[in-house]
């Protein structure tokens, strides 16, 4: 699938130059955050936002929020891009394909 860009910004200092300047109608939050949901979608279609630029109500602006909203976005993406899927998110240790390798990882950590 093709992508026009992958932006991943660290840390606090908030630059939000490439949101004023876009030629998209991103609705905005106290003129620093992108107003979005708990999904970490924002007004357009696709466009996904996560941690410190994301605000809606109830986020809790803490790191590991950061971290709840990098797997929300991602998660809300794989819908976006296919609508048939699953709904929730599945992390490897109940995934089929990682179950015999974790099983295996158990065994050595028993030992």
């Amino acid at each position: 699938m093709p992508v026009d860009e992958v932006i991943v910004n660290h840390g606090y200092e908030r630059d939000t130059s490439l949101l004023e300047n876009s030629e998209l109608d991103i609705k905005m939050a106290d003129n620093d955050y992108i107003a979005g949901n708990a999904n970490c979608e924002s007004s357009v279609p696709g466009l996904y936002a996560a941690g410190d630029i994301l605000k809606y109500d109830g986020k809790l602006n803490l790191i590991i929020g950061a971290f709840q909203d990098a797997a929300n976005a991602v998660n809300s993406a794989k819908r976006f891009i296919e609508p048939a899927a699953d709904p929730f998110g599945m992390v490897s240790s109940h995934n089929e394909i990682f179950k015999k390798q974790n099983q295996e990882f158990i065994k050595q950590m028993m030992k």
